[in-house]
């Protein structure tokens, strides 16, 4: 989590500099809008990482990767439903790769986990 931090604090200063001669443009801008920007940022962003966090905690960090392969299959899903993309051949063929591969990489191994060693009280 550290490590995020830290990426995200050094985002935010690289982008500053770019963002703060445009503030002024926000003040004409609708209200509906500054609240979709202030809705992504917080669900979008903010939840979006506690819920990755979450999911690394409970299912180790190999698993939790998975999702980024899922995320552009679902996008592609909500497009296709929602905007009325073309569902053509090749997303037809890639998407059920993509998750096969999901479950595969998912999968509780056969092998079974070593025995943890004892700790020999101090």
């Amino acid at each position: 989590m550290a490590a995020s931090a830290v990426a995200l604090v050094v985002t935010a200063v690289v982008y500053a500099p770019f963002a703060v001669p445009r503030l002024g443009q926000f003040a004409g801008a609708p209200v509906d809008a500054l609240a979709a920007v202030v809705v992504l940022g917080l669900v979008c962003t903010a939840l979006a990482l506690v819920l990755f966090f979450r999911l690394i905690r409970e299912v180790g960090p190999q698993r939790a990767l998975v999702i980024t392969f899922v995320n552009p299959a679902v996008a592609v899903l909500l497009g296709v439903l929602l905007l009325d993309e073309p569902f053509t051949v090749g997303i037809a063929v890639g998407l059920p790769v993509i998750l096969v591969g999901c479950v595969l990489a998912t999968r509780r191994s056969r092998v079974p986990e070593p025995d943890p060693v004892p700790v020999a009280p101090a």
